[in-house]
């Protein structure tokens, strides 16, 4: 083991033995999160598989981290589309992004499911990049998918 790998092992075991010592001494109940992976190919999607796309379930909340080409289905498969609460685009490369619009144009023209619609947490000019796609397909995007945060 390097001196470098030594000492990032050692900071960590601390961090883990300090953690647990302090979630002995208090009366909190650990924080169940569970995570998903949707999707993990590269530029293009392996057979069968999806771009980038993690669903996190956490305190009751479901949160979409990016939603590349494939994800949506992938997502449909494991939990309820209309029940995310939020999407995380990293960056907007298309394979994070371009499954925000079957995404999107689920939530507009498909059954009413809820009342409100899940925020996007997105980069700087992810609204521009949004508008240019979605009107391949979807006239309004601000009515669709997401609402700014």
């Amino acid at each position: 083991m390097t001196p470098r790998r030594a000492a990032c092992f050692d900071a960590r075991a601390r961090r883990t033995a300090t953690s647990s010592s302090r979630a002995a001494s208090t009366s909190e109940s650990p924080v169940s999160i569970r995570l998903t992976i949707l999707g993990k190919s590269p530029s293009w999607q392996d057979r069968d598989g999806a771009c980038s796309g993690y669903l996190v379930e956490v305190a009751g909340m479901a949160l979409l981290i990016d939603c590349g080409s494939g994800v949506f289905a992938k997502l449909r498969a494991h939990h309820d589309y209309s029940q995310v609460d939020a999407v995380i685009v990293t960056h907007l490369h298309a394979d994070h992004t371009l499954d925000l619009v079957p995404f999107a144009y689920a939530l507009t023209v498909g059954p009413v499911l809820r009342d409100d619609r899940p925020v996007l947490h997105a980069p700087p000019g992810a609204r521009g990049v949004a508008a240019a796609v979605w009107s391949m397909g979807i006239r309004d995007p601000d009515r669709g998918c997401v609402r700014a945060a």
